[in-house]
This record gives C-alpha cells, sequence and structure tokens, in this order.
C-alpha cells in the first residue's frame, strides 16, 4: 500500500484499487462499520489531522494570493506527451487525433514506471490552459488536466469528471487558442465566439472546423468568467457571443440565465434555437432530431 497525503492519491498494489485519500478513508470507515458521506469523511479527516498541510502558512499565501489575483496558478506538469488519440470513445464521438493534438486531449494510460496512481488514469483526459501577459506578450499556461470517467466504476470512486484542483470559475476552456491560434483568432474576430457547456462540445466544434469555440465548463457562468471574456474581448475585438448550450432543461434555463448576465456587461448575445427547422445535405429544411443533445452530438 502507498498513501501520498502531498498528492492525495493511494496506490493498494495487492488488489490493484487507487485513487484519492477521501475515497480511501471512507472505504476504510466503512470497512469498520461507520458509513459516512464525503463531507462527514472530510470533517473526520480535520479532527483526526489527517488533512494538515505540512506547511501551511505557504499554502494560506499561495491560497490568498489566487483569491486576490482571481487567476489560477500554473502548473508544471504535462499530461499531452502521454495522451493517446486513437482510443475507440474518441473514435466513436468523431474526434480526430488533429483535433486532439490542437486542443491537447486524449486518453490517458497507467504508465507502468509511474511510482504511484492517478484518478486521472484510464479517462479522456483534457488539458485546461489559461494565458498570461509578460514582457514578450500573451504566452499560454497550462492550469490543470481534467479526466472524464469511461466506466461506472470510475464514476462511482472518483465522479464523472475528475481534476486536480483548480477555481473553473475563473476560466473559459479554450481561451488560449482563441488568442494565439491564427485561424482562430480570425474566426473569432469575424464570426464571434461560440460559448458552450463542456469539452466534447467543443472539440466536436473545432472538428467541424470551428475553431472560435470556448466553453464554460458548466451550464452556468461566474463573474470571474465574465471579467474573463471581458478581458479576451479587450484582445479579441469579437462582435458576438453566439451561446451554444444543451437541449435539456438546465441547458435551456442555464442559456437563459447566461444571457441575461452577459448582457448587463455589454456583450450581443444569441441563443441557439434548438426548434429551428435545418437542411441536411441540401434536403428540405426539417427539426433537429431529439437524439441530439448537444453541439457533441
Amino acid at each position: 500500500m502507498h498513501v501520498s497525503l502531498s498528492e492525495n492519491i493511494f496506490k493498494d498494489f495487492s488488489s490493484g484499487k487507487g485513487g484519492g485519500i477521501m475515497q480511501f478513508c471512507r472505504e476504510m470507515l466503512l470497512q469498520k462499520g461507520r458509513e459516512m458521506t464525503m463531507s462527514e469523511v472530510a470533517r473526520w479527516m480535520v479532527k483526526e489531522g489527517i488533512a494538515t498541510a505540512n506547511h501551511p502558512k505557504s499554502l494560506v499565501k499561495q491560497k490568498e494570493k489566487a483569491a486576490n489575483t482571481g487567476t489560477n496558478p500554473a502548473i508544471k506538469i504535462d499530461l499531452r506527451r502521454y495522451l493517446r488519440t486513437d482510443h475507440p470513445e474518441l473514435c466513436r464521438r468523431g474526434i480526430s487525433a488533429t483535433t486532439c493534438r490542437y486542443l491537447g486531449c486524449g486518453f490517458l494510460p497507467r504508465r507502468s514506471w509511474a511510482k504511484t496512481g492517478s484518478p486521472l488514469n484510464s479517462r479522456l483526459v483534457f488539458q485546461v490552459r489559461g494565458v498570461r501577459e509578460n514582457g514578450q506578450g500573451l504566452q499560454p499556461v497550462i492550469l490543470t488536466h481534467t479526466g472524464r470517467a469511461l466506466s461506472m466504476e470510475q464514476e462511482e470512486l472518483n465522479g464523472k469528471y475528475w481534476s486536480y484542483p483548480f477555481k473553473k470559475a475563473w476560466e473559459i476552456y479554450n481561451q488560449d487558442n482563441i488568442l494565439l491560434d491564427e485561424a482562430a483568432l480570425g474566426q473569432t474576430n469575424m464570426f464571434g465566439l461560440i460559448l458552450t457547456e463542456g469539452f466534447f462540445d467543443v472539440a466536436k466544434l473545432v472538428e467541424a472546423g470551428c475553431r472560435n469555440a470556448v466553453a464554460l465548463m458548466g451550464n452556468a457562468i461566474s463573474l470571474g468568467q465574465i471579467e474573463r471574456l471581458v478581458w479576451i474581448r479587450s484582445r479579441v475585438r469579437f462582435p458576438r457571443i453566439l451561446l451554444f448550450l444543451d437541449r435539456d432543461p438546465a441547458g435551456k434555463t442555464g442559456a437563459l440565465q447566461v444571457r441575461e448576465r452577459l448582457f448587463h456587461h455589454g456583450f450581443p448575445v444569441t441563443v441557439f434555437d434548438w426548434e429551428q427547422l435545418v437542411s441536411f445535405n441540401g434536403e428540405k429544411p426539417k427539426p433537429i432530431p431529439e437524439s441530439i443533445k448537444d453541439p457533441a452530438d
């Protein structure tokens, strides 16, 4: 058994199980007849001293700095060289190797030489990047990696999506390409931004040639994300935003709320109309099939 509090992971070599420390503690307590929710486990860990950091002062300063600036700290870990672009799920979704390399996404296999396991292993992983200004202009920085579960076991153990800690409420996914890729910059200047919910939405739109796509990483927008869009607009004069959220009730409700908030900050916004008639392959316009639930479809 290997346990790393600093990396928040455990690995049981006898059973092959691994994951986050909280899940490990929860399973250990359950074996002792103490069934707890995740929040109860968190309080138990703090009470027992398990969640105490080795350098609390430096961590507090780092958190205060991030809170004051509204900016996620950059990280040095870059998983892109390990990501495989030929996984069957990517093929099923119609996402090519070219798009994967462009966005920095793919399947993360278990690495036999790695000393510890990661909850990102065996998931479809997306690298999330931000942009920083320095004396040489704008530079991309890595903020985190997030992984989509491919099995119910992964989803039950660490959630549908798992990522190393960062505040998504401060970021817009794919902002770096909008600002730094010439093709994306040109499309954004001419047609505006396409604002979606998730990683796969952006991937499928990029696959279709729409490089002006970004994502909220959810169906709501925060003040930090609005401020990020204001910052992006100060560098890319996009004329409008097409709000292309999911077709489900949560997506439709979210679209109205997001449009209202963006409108109050001076953004011209159009909400994608899921009820419109669309012509496929030159045929007579028809309703969008009910099987299409989001941009990724």
